[in-house]
């Protein structure tokens, strides 16, 4: 196909929608590289130190869609120091520079200042998306520069961000002449919101579909909002609570009997149950109920809410819904894909009313679940096989006890066979993460069957260095690896150092990796930055003074074509 002119190689390439088929197409030949260089509109980037933020617009100019991940998953659960880096204002000033017609962007995980929110704001001005999620480092006023500057904007999605607030006005800097926003949410950010402002923006905004509000937003004016787009799929609730019988709450019933698309609910913050059956009417025709911040709804009310919603596809709950509850979702959503049961206790430290009672129930109920995500107080070898039976589909499958190291509470044996029959029998398992008291050999069936799984996240498991040697001959897709509290150390690490060049990063922390492994480590691999993260390290003196048979405290292996980065805080090096 080298003979073909470039713009028929070009019409062929735009059938290629995956990165990595991009990615490998564009070695064949430089015919090919080149015209993927030219036609590439969409770029992600998994971690931004894996290449310099300056190579983007060079090697992909005409790039219109850029998706960067910062900081490592373990982020999520604090095990990643708040200062360790992942800036996004590189990236935004290289973008600036060489990228000025980009219409979306995408930052996780990163730290976005104001100067970087006004930079983007006034260098593209054909900005049509900008998500971020799980990020911190602003406040309100970098959204006012978004909300002043993209005149265009069609969604800003705010997304488990930390936001400082300076004000409510942010969203009175919207132009009166702003009619484009098709997708608002900013349900993360904590204070008051100019409710005028936000009624006014979605009256004028006629193709707005989704929606999620904060908690500061009354029902009076989600009532008032409603009322003025009966047109969302998506809503995103405010703080849904008043008094059952007062006006506001008659004026919801009718606003929201008139949302006739609506699909997807989420919010409830501070819900009074008995507002709750202003919803029903609604409710039969959802595929998506989140109700993971509203620890106001449970027992007989969340049961009650639950049974209206017979076509969900996905739920999102906090573990107060108890086995009982999970029953009725299993008789009751028999259409569901994805379920999710998060701890009450948001740190995970407290003791879940779920066991494996409730799961085994929803994937008796639900054959079609493919994604579960279920922290859970207890859990048994029996259990996981006749989840493994009744549901093989799972993509993936990430199960927490709370309680680490804890064992089948009915055989007193490791869960080594539960979670070898799901890597057995879910032949398509891409994500896994595995909890309570595990040997090697789970390990062993890991490496053995897993053969598509793309990440696998470790806590308090194995018993030797065997147990991740397996996973690395094994899997021969992954692409991350992380490990917390396990007896893997500097032998399992340096067992099969050309795996790394294929994975997108590595995390250890609180293993038995020496300072030592981690030199042999970035000696053998020089396309690696190993980085060590000790947060007891008083600067370069320190460094300098230890042994290679100091244990690491945290180590983020990565591959890059950047090098060591040059913004790593004082207690984050590269050997």
């Amino acid at each position: 196909m080298t003979y073909f002119p470039e713009e028929v190689v070009e019409h062929i390439f735009d059938y290629l929608v995956s990165h990595r088929d991009r990615n490998t197409v564009s070695l064949v030949c430089k015919a090919w590289y080149r015209v993927e260089r030219s036609s590439r509109r969409s770029l992600f980037v998994g971690n931004c130190y894996s290449v310099r933020p300056e190579r983007v617009p060079a090697r992909f100019p005409c790039v219109r869609s850029l998706s960067v991940k910062g900081k490592p998953h373990f982020a999520d659960f604090n095990l990643v120091p708040p200062d360790w880096g992942g800036f996004a204002m590189p990236w935004i000033a290289a973008a600036a520079r060489g990228l000025p017609d980009l219409e979306e962007l995408r930052f996780k995980r990163m730290v976005v200042s104001d100067e970087s929110l006004e930079l983007l704001a006034r260098s593209f001005p054909n900005l049509r998306s900008l998500v971020l999620v799980s990020c911190e480092g602003f406040s309100t006023d970098g959204l006012a520069a978004i909300a002043t500057h993209c005149r265009l904007l069609r969604e800003l999605d705010l997304q488990e961000n930390e936001v400082e607030d300076r004000g409510p006005q942010w969203l009175s800097c919207f132009s009166d002449s702003c009619t484009s926003i098709e997708s608002l949410n900013f349900a993360c950010l904590k204070g008051e919101v100019n409710a005028g402002a936000l009624e006014r923006l979605v009256a004028r905004c006629p193709n707005l579909r989704s929606l999620r509000l904060n908690r500061a937003i009354s029902v009076e004016s989600l009532s008032k909002i409603l009322a003025r787009s009966p047109h969302l799929v998506d809503l995103g609730t405010g703080s849904f609570t008043a008094d059952h019988r007062s006006e506001s709450y008659y004026m919801l019933i009718i606003a929201l009997q008139k949302c006739k698309s609506l699909r997807s609910l989420s919010g409830f913050w501070d819900a009074s149950p008995r507002c709750l059956p202003a919803v029903y009417p609604i409710c039969a025709n959802l595929t998506s109920l989140n109700l993971s911040y509203a620890p106001a709804i449970q027992g007989a009310d969340l049961i009650k809410l639950i049974r209206h919603c017979w076509k969900l596809q996905r739920l999102w709950v906090l573990d107060c819904i108890g086995d009982k509850g999970l029953a009725v979702v299993a008789s009751t959503c028999r259409e569901l894909q994805e379920l999710r049961v998060f701890p009450s206790d948001v740190f995970g430290a407290g003791t879940a009313c779920v066991t494996e009672e409730g799961l085994v129930a929803v994937s008796a109920g639900c054959p079609k679940l493919h994604s579960l995500l279920y922290f859970c107080h207890q859990m048994t070898n029996a259990a996981l096989v006749t989840v493994a039976k009744n549901c093989p589909k799972f993509i993936r499958f990430r199960l927490c006890i709370l309680e680490p190291r804890k064992p089948d509470p009915v055989t007193n044996q490791p869960l080594d066979e539960g979670f070898g029959a799901i890597v057995k029998s879910c032949k398509d398992l891409r994500r896994l993460s595995v909890s309570g008291l595990l040997t090697d050999r789970v390990f062993l069936y890991i490496g053995m069957y897993a053969e598509r799984l793309e990440m696998l996240s470790i806590a308090f498991a194995g018993d030797s260095d065997k147990g991740m040697v397996y996973v690395l001959n094994g899997c021969k897709n992954l692409r991350k690896l992380e490990i917390r509290d396990s007896p893997f150390g500097d032998a399992a690490l340096l067992a099969d150092v050309g795996k790394y060049e294929a994975m997108r990063s590595l995390w250890m922390s609180s293993c038995d990796v020496t300072l030592g492994g981690c030199k042999a480590l970035a000696a053998k691999m020089p396309t690696l930055n190993v980085e060590i993260i000790d947060e007891r390290d008083e600067g370069d003196e320190m460094e300098e003074n230890l042994t290679d048979l100091h244990k690491v405290e945290k180590m983020y292996v990565y591959r890059t074509v950047g090098g060591p980065r040059n913004d790593a805080p004082h207690f984050v090096w590269t050997v």
